[in-house]
């Protein structure tokens, strides 16, 4: 059977489904894990900061602070205690 484009009907590409289909619980379990150790200290304190200008926000990284978000026009920045 010939469809409009010369390719057989059993021969078509047939889409996969787009949700996510894990083969082996094992998998899972290590993605799991792997969630656990990264975010086990997720309520770790923080020095925060605020920087205005280029200047401000340069010297905040010179001295370790990492960029978190930018906020009414400002950037913050954080650096853990």
């Amino acid at each position: 059977m010939e469809s409009n484009n010369g390719i057989p009907q059993n021969k078509r590409h047939t889409p996969r489904p787009t949700t996510a289909r894990h083969r082996d619980l094992r998998n899972i379990l290590i993605y799991i894990n792997l969630e656990k150790a990264i975010f086990q200290n997720a309520d770790e304190e923080y020095h925060v900061k605020v920087a205005e200008t280029l200047q401000e926000a340069c010297k905040l990284l010179e001295v370790g602070f990492e960029y978190v978000t930018d906020l009414n026009g400002a950037k913050l920045f954080r650096k853990r205690k």
